[in-house]
């Protein structure tokens, strides 16, 4: 079982997750908080595998509380403000809700938990870069998180892109994207992922990668792209006549 708890000071927002994760098969709810403060005891000496972590919250807010939790802690922020959803994956949040949310889109956010755990992954781990098994017997080559332009998949291997080269390996795009921080990539079509800091622009639809490479975003991903490119957006701020 994987074990739960909730941080959040509304009580309707409370009772719904409660709700979710005694619905889901495989999550425990170890307890729940609306006091942040309060609960970092119990989260220091009884950590569970999933936070729900409310993101506005009158003593702490969710931002600094992540900042003093066991980095083992999956977290799941909850906010009703979607310009918090960049601070979110820039603290290696896994994922963010949005209120309100259905339970489908919870479900979502916890399979994303799941597969990490899950994740079987010959690839070895740091915080800013992965190692990745070459076709060479023996030969693996580590890349940092930052070098990489974008990433293209085809059947049971990838093509990783950086400025300079190209690394094939053979991993699955699904396997690979669970390796990857949220907070740098997106996936944008069933066959990309684009490291969001080697964007130069997009245009109707149509990303322009820092090595000069179009790629065009799927149907299907176009909502949760343009969800993460405006609240990366910085508006003009409207002043009234001097």
């Amino acid at each position: 079982m994987i074990s739960c708890y909730v941080i959040d000071n509304e009580d309707y927002n409370t009772n719904l997750l409660t709700e979710f994760i005694k619905t889901t098969p495989g999550l425990t709810l170890k307890g729940t908080s609306k006091n942040p403060l309060e609960a970092l005891d119990i989260l220091k000496t009884n950590p569970p595998k999933i936070l729900f972590l409310d993101m506005d919250m009158p003593q702490i807010s969710g931002i600094e509380l992540s900042k003093l939790i066991d980095k083992k802690i999956f977290i799941i922020f909850v906010t009703v403000h979607s310009k918090y959803a960049v601070d979110a994956f820039d603290h290696n949040a896994l994922d963010f809700l949005l209120k309100p949310f259905s339970y489908p889109r919870f479900l979502f956010a916890v399979e994303k938990i799941k597969k990490h755990l899950h994740n079987k992954s010959e690839h070895t781990h740091f915080e800013d870069s992965f190692y990745i098994r070459t076709g060479i017997k023996g030969k693996h080559i580590r890349l940092n998180f930052n070098e990489i332009v974008y990433i293209k998949g085809a059947l049971n291997y990838v093509t990783i892109h950086t400025e300079s080269a190209e690394y094939l390996t053979y991993i699955t795009m699904r396997d690979l994207e669970e390796s990857l921080p949220p907070r740098l990539f997106i996936r944008v079509q069933k066959s990309y992922i684009v490291n969001e800091k080697k964007i130069l622009y997009v245009s109707n639809g149509n990303i322009m990668t820092t090595n000069n490479i179009v790629i065009t975003v799927g149907p299907s991903y176009k909502e949760s792209f343009y969800l993460r490119l405006n609240v990366s957006t910085i508006d003009q701020k409207k002043t009234g006549p001097n």
